[in-house]
């Protein structure tokens, strides 16, 4: 965890830390209206990587909560107040993690394109649902698909591929 994200947790636990919320920018704001107006509408971006070899998933895990706390868009949560939105970073905020073992699957592969189209294509409550979250697919002894996926209004295409390879970077 960064330095950044450890003293907010130190904060946190003395008390010291107050989670302000900001206003969101014009961009997010639209989206956030976007899906009020249309809840079923999966405003989205979901990417994954196919990986064959050896996988340790609770160092991925670290990897993922470190970069959004780096970055601070794994500790985003969005807020209403007076019914306009707005952002908190809240340092006890983590993304979303599942690991799914489909290796029983008669076709593991197919299997986890299927979980992952279905999540994927799923809407995203603002009020309830993690923002981000992140798996991983177990489609073979030493097959892996490790999938994430999160609101856009936290994060654009760019933002996925650069969050994508920091992870990386920090797993490696």
């Amino acid at each position: 965890m960064s330095s950044l994200a450890t003293d907010r947790v130190d904060q946190c636990s003395s008390g010291e830390f107050s989670a302000q919320p900001f206003a969101l920018s014009p961009a997010q704001t639209a989206l956030w209206y976007a899906q009020r107006i249309r809840p079923d509408v999966p405003l989205t971006i979901a990417q994954y990587v196919e990986i064959h070899g050896d996988l340790d998933a609770g160092r991925l895990l670290y990897s993922i909560e470190r970069f959004g706390a780096e970055t601070q868009v794994g500790l985003l949560r969005l807020v209403e107040i007076d019914g306009v939105p707005h952002q908190v970073v809240d340092p006890f905020h983590r993304p979303g993690w599942a690991r799914v073992d489909l290796r029983g699957e008669s076709d593991p592969h197919a299997a986890a394109m299927h979980w992952m189209n279905e999540h994927a294509s799923s809407p995203i409550d603002l009020d309830k649902d993690h923002l981000i979250t992140n798996a991983v697919l177990r489609t073979g002894d030493n097959d892996y698909i490790w999938y994430a996926r999160a609101h856009h209004i936290i994060i654009d295409g760019y933002g996925a591929m650069n969050a994508l390879t920091r992870t990386a970077e920090i797993y490696t």
